[in-house]
């Protein structure tokens, strides 16, 4: 992307963030649908763990007790290492954070013509990333609607959300990071409103940097 003074600027990079049943898909998933490239980071995580570099790492860490028969790392048996262990999950983010991090640089460079890239990222603020972006947007909902939301998606049951929340950054600290905030407690159609009015702000910002 180049300013009309010749300047290189490299693509905006938009964070979406939000507690577990917020809608923060759903909030990506509607610039994925404007043509912006879109980047899950939960998504990359998972795709890293079968790259032999993190999965040595993660052997010399945790032990062959979290790899599957075949050598893989078990995502189930590597979860229940760290989910109520914070030494044991500082552990793993410190593995996994950094090679995240990289994943995200090397997709940029990958895509130096576009004026907006977007990921999602779940622990945006836990990981440190929330000052290497260029704007935070955070997806809010009341935590009963949370709740409801992930029992009806993954059958959560009300013990297994409480322990994730528990380990999530709080809504006054993503507040503090935000640049926009998107209250998410009705309907799909009152969201989609408010991420357009986002939208429109974000290319206005944009704009406003190529002139």
């Amino acid at each position: 992307m180049v300013s009309r003074a010749g300047l290189v600027l490299k693509p905006y990079l938009l964070a979406v963030t939000g507690g577990i049943g917020s809608g923060k898909s759903t909030v990506s998933h509607y610039f994925a649908e404007r043509q912006l490239p879109v980047l899950d980071l939960d998504q990359v995580g998972h795709l890293l763990l079968t790259e032999e570099d993190v999965k040595l790492a993660l052997y010399l860490q945790f032990g062959a007790d979290i790899c599957a028969n075949d050598g893989a790392i078990d995502r189930g048996k590597l979860a229940a290492r760290c989910f109520l262990d914070s030494a044991a999950m500082a552990t793993l983010n410190g593995v996994m954070h950094p090679k995240i991090w990289q994943y995200v640089l090397q997709w940029m460079d990958a895509q130096p013509n576009e004026k907006i890239l977007v990921i999602e990222a779940s622990v945006l603020i836990e990981a440190g990333f929330a000052s290497r972006v260029d704007g935070v947007l955070v997806v809010m909902a009341d935590r009963a609607i949370r709740q409801q939301r992930v029992a009806l998606r993954d059958c959560c049951s009300e013990e297994r959300f409480h322990q994730i929340t528990a380990m999530q950054c709080s809504d006054a600290s993503r507040r503090a990071v935000a640049d926009w905030v998107i209250e998410n407690n009705h309907d799909l159609l009152s969201l989609r409103t408010k991420i357009e009015a986002v939208y429109n702000e974000l290319l206005n910002r944009v704009r406003g940097a190529l002139t």
